[in-house]
C-alpha cells in the first residue's frame, strides 16, 4: 500500500501539479542554466565598444570630436573616409 502511494505521487508530477508541475519544474531548471551561463560567461546585451581592428571606436571618438567643434565638417569627412 505504501508503495503504490509514493509510486503514484511522485512519479507522475509529484505534489499533486500533474503536467504544469513537470513543464513549470522544466522552466525553472532552464532559467537556472540560462542565468548561470550568464553568470559565468559575462553575457551581456550592452553594445561593443569596437569592433577586432578599432574602427568602431576611431569613428566615435571622430564624431565626439566633429560634435565639440574640434574638427570641421571638410576634415571629419576625410578622417571618416580614411576609416571606411
Amino acid at each position: 500500500m505504501m508503495g503504490n502511494y509514493f509510486y503514484n505521487h511522485s512519479m507522475y508530477g509529484g505534489l499533486g501539479f500533474g503536467w504544469i508541475g513537470a513543464i513549470l519544474w522544466w522552466l525553472f531548471l532552464v532559467m537556472v542554466i540560462v542565468g548561470l551561463t550568464k553568470w559565468l560567461f559575462g553575457w551581456s546585451n550592452t553594445p561593443r565598444e569596437s569592433n577586432e581592428d578599432g574602427t568602431d571606436s576611431a569613428m566615435r571618438v571622430l564624431r565626439e570630436r566633429y560634435a565639440k567643434g574640434d574638427i570641421t565638417r571638410k576634415e571629419f569627412l576625410e578622417m571618416k573616409k580614411d576609416l571606411e
